[in-house]
């Protein structure tokens, strides 16, 4: 498992956890990692591509922002993509690697998109529907159904 750190004392950095089978977290030594800069404003983190690579988003900087993780769970070969959109915010993970990114364009009016990324295994992230403007203000969080319907909350 693991968490994304943000605010005062923890400002962009991610941490990996074990859950004992007592159901306690115990640390993974050595999987705190910085992400792009400490003003990053890291908005989610989760796994993709069946655990093998983390995906966050930061909205100051407008940075997807991917982690192979090793056989040991630590994140290793951490890349950088610029967002096709401003204030990538929420996202939700699809089939095949596939994320839908809510980019909330520093909240102007009706100026919302969602994105479609596809990530490798490899880490690399590549745009594969850019921009598609939902009409709404400041789209922050992206659900898909079972049915695989994209939906959009602000």
């Amino acid at each position: 498992m693991y968490v994304l750190n943000a605010g005062t004392n923890f400002r962009g950095s991610i941490a990996g956890y074990k859950i004992s089978g007592e159901g306690k977290l115990i640390f993974i030594p050595n999987s705190a990692i910085a992400l792009s800069t400490n003003s990053a404003e890291p908005a989610q983190i989760s796994f993709t591509n069946n655990a093998n690579v983390l995906a966050i988003t930061e909205k100051a900087t407008s940075k997807i922002v991917t982690f192979t993780v090793d056989a040991n769970g630590l994140p290793v070969d951490k890349k950088e993509m610029a967002s096709y959109g401003i204030e990538p915010f929420g996202f939700a993970v699809g089939q095949y690697g596939n994320i839908y990114v809510s980019e909330a364009y520093n909240g102007l009016a009706k100026k919302s998109i969602v994105s479609f990324y596809h990530v490798h295994i490899t880490g690399d992230a590549t745009a594969t529907q850019p921009s598609v403007y939902n009409h709404q203000t400041a789209s922050c969080w992206v659900v898909i159904t079972e049915d695989n319907k994209v939906y959009l909350c602000s």
